[in-house]
């Protein structure tokens, strides 16, 4: 109803005109809103999987920390054996 023909049927009078614009506005509506949906889907999707992934490595990076923890006490622990047996 919206497309560019050869014109064999156009509207004539005001209301067929008006008609066929409500119908020209409501499909750009209608498209607007299933682009705007399918947008929103794509968003919200890599958002989710990006807080994933930020939490596996915040998780990762807690698990590190407490492993150099604990090598920096065997470490302090050595130290002191080195230490008692130099004296």
């Amino acid at each position: 109803m919206t497309t560019v023909g050869y014109g064999d049927i156009v509207p004539i009078t005001s209301i067929e005109r008006i008609i066929g614009i409500i119908i020209i506005l409501t499909g750009m509506l209608y498209l607007s809103l299933f682009t705007a949906t399918l947008a929103f889907s794509f968003i919200d999707f890599f958002r989710t999987e990006s807080r994933k992934s930020a939490d596996r490595v915040e998780k990762k990076v807690i698990d590190y920390e407490k492993k150099i923890d604990k090598l920096i006490n065997t470490m302090d622990e050595l130290k002191e054996e080195i230490n008692k047996t130099k004296k």
